[in-house]
């Protein structure tokens, strides 16, 4: 009997863990949660700030570029994102607030035509963020977002940025397209 148990005990916490796939690892990247902010306050949000609490493997418009710092950053970025990570609380918890997938989720209704909505106060953000790519001595970093600013208002792109001394600083770069065009 003990034996059975035993089985089938073994056999939910290995279904259980198949459901849910293998924990994401914790995010140790420091600049990478530099570049967030930096990205969030180019947004200038007037409400509360939220952020998925695992970073998101987007995969659109990677094509390469002539630079070859920025395709270094690019080849970072999707070595990088081949997995998702777990996003600590290293930002301002007072400006910011990490939500998990199930808490996101809730945000999310589905009307009567079966059109998704955000049910999200006035002023609020939720950013989904990828992880970030670096070039090989860390000046050039590249990153994808996705942001969501009221029931119908969701944009997506693609964020380059190069290192000015301690600073991160957002980069023109016109070969850079978006990801989801529907930003309002």
């Amino acid at each position: 009997m003990r034996q059975h148990l035993a089985l089938l005990f073994s056999v939910f916490i290995l279904s259980t863990q198949a459901a849910t796939g293998p924990a994401a690892k914790s995010y140790d990247v420091p600049d990478a949660y530099y570049i967030y902010a930096t990205v969030i306050a180019q947004d200038v949000p007037q409400g509360e700030v939220l952020i998925a609490d695992t970073t998101v493997p987007f995969h659109g418009c990677l094509h390469s570029r002539s630079d070859d710092a920025i395709d270094s950053a690019i080849e970072d970025y999707k070595k990088t994102n081949r997995k998702k990570w777990h996003l600590e609380q290293r930002l301002d918890p007072t400006f910011y607030k990490l939500l998990s997938a199930k808490k996101i989720a809730s945000l999310r209704k589905s009307g009567s035509t079966g059109k998704i909505t955000w049910q999200l106060p006035d002023g609020t953000f939720l950013y989904r963020f990828s992880a970030v790519g670096f070039n090989a001595d860390k000046t050039v970093a590249f990153l994808q977002l996705e942001v969501i600013c009221g029931p119908d208002c969701i944009g997506g792109r693609n964020v380059l940025l190069y290192k000015g001394g301690a600073h991160w600083f957002p980069f023109f770069d016109p070969a850079l397209c978006l990801i989801i065009p529907k930003m309002k």
